[in-house]
């Protein structure tokens, strides 16, 4: 490896690093004063609220990885040209272009540690972090490894085997009714349930309610049923099992498993094909900071360069964002929302690097 790449990988992990650790501190003290009257309200520890946030911190450090990429690989070359440094490499013969040889390497390294990360501990930590929310919100609800969910209201437990957050909809749920000896006195079982003004709604619903001498069970099926539960859209949302919680083997399998249940896994199918189109960004990212400062290092400073890098990965987020909402709402296939903003930064990368001498 040349002198000057290994300079230019010291640098950008000396930056990197620096970007990340201030983003993050200031993450976790913003975050952790805005929750701490929340905390002494419920009487809650306060470090074991600090934990709480920590826990929050590896997701966190990931999804800004991208950004600080773009940042790191900015600072980098700024200084370079503004130190004359660029200018002194070009008169000594060298290629402005052969620089992008350790930026392709960086770019790659963090997609790669990205997934690594993704896979390992942000889904262990993502899972700790929603059970201490849980926790602290006192709330009686269980989701199993194939995001199952059982919740026990007073004398009801319900089963969900799937819900939809953007349409609000329940799949394959049971209620068990309880009396106060614990024992079974009624079940309802519905293929769909939508929350309408307040109640939800069953749909093909088969009732089994327990005889008076509990020696058999009569059974009733209509077609919609009207029930009081204490149980908000809201509520579901904040416990379902989400994609930051589950590796892609988790994924691959519970979008499986609901296929052939008979349900339609569009938003994990979104979702899949995101966890797995993200990371990209990161080797994105590096690229479109290295053409940003060189395509017009005449012209641009490094506050300029650092606000330009910052609206680019503001773009890019916002349009990846409106791209993954337009394939939960079917109007995109799943793989085409998920990396057309990949596409489109590819495209932006190219024509910056035309543009760089």
């Amino acid at each position: 490896m040349l002198i000057i790449q290994k300079y230019i990988l010291k640098e950008f992990f000396k930056y990197l690093g620096l970007v990340q650790g201030v983003i993050i501190a200031l993450f976790v003290i913003i975050d952790y004063l805005t929750r701490i009257g929340y905390f002494m309200k419920l009487e809650i520890p306060l470090l074991y609220g600090l934990g709480y946030i920590l826990l929050k911190v590896p997701h966190i450090f990931t999804m800004l990885m991208p950004a600080c990429s773009a940042l790191a690989t900015i600072i980098v070359f700024c200084l370079m040209v503004k130190n004359n440094e660029i200018l002194a490499l070009k008169s000594s013969g060298v290629r402005i272009m052969s620089l992008l040889k350790p930026v392709v390497m960086l770019g790659l390294g963090l997609t790669l540690s990205y997934f690594l990360l993704s896979e390992t501990i942000v889904p262990t930590a993502q899972t700790k972090a929603n059970n201490v929310r849980r926790e602290i919100k006192n709330q009686s609800v269980t989701t199993t490894r194939d995001n199952d969910i059982w919740i026990r209201k007073n004398d009801v437990i319900i089963h969900i085997n799937y819900y939809n957050h953007i349409e609000k909809t329940l799949s394959g749920i049971t209620l068990y009714y309880f009396d106060n000896q614990f024992k079974l006195i009624r079940r309802v079982d519905a293929q769909k349930a939508r929350f309408l003004n307040g109640t939800w709604q069953l749909q093909e619903v088969l009732e089994l309610t327990s005889s008076k001498d509990d020696l058999f069970f009569t059974s009733t099926s209509m077609k919609e049923k009207l029930i009081l539960l204490d149980l908000q859209p809201e509520d579901l949302k904040s416990v379902i099992k989400k994609p930051e919680e589950m590796n892609i083997r988790e994924m691959i399998r519970y979008v499986k498993k609901l296929n052939t249940e008979g349900y339609d896994p569009i938003l994990y199918r979104v979702d899949l094909h995101g966890k797995l189109a993200f990371p990209f960004a990161c080797f994105l990212m590096c690229i479109t900071g290295f053409g940003v400062v060189l395509s017009g290092q005449q012209r641009k400073g490094l506050a300029m360069n650092i606000a330009i890098g910052i609206c680019l990965a503001f773009i890019y987020w916002f349009f990846h964002s409106f791209c993954i909402s337009l394939g939960y709402g079917e109007l995109l296939p799943p793989v085409i929302a998920a990396w057309m903003a990949n596409f489109i930064l590819s495209c932006t990368c190219g024509i910056i690097l035309l543009n760089t001498e």
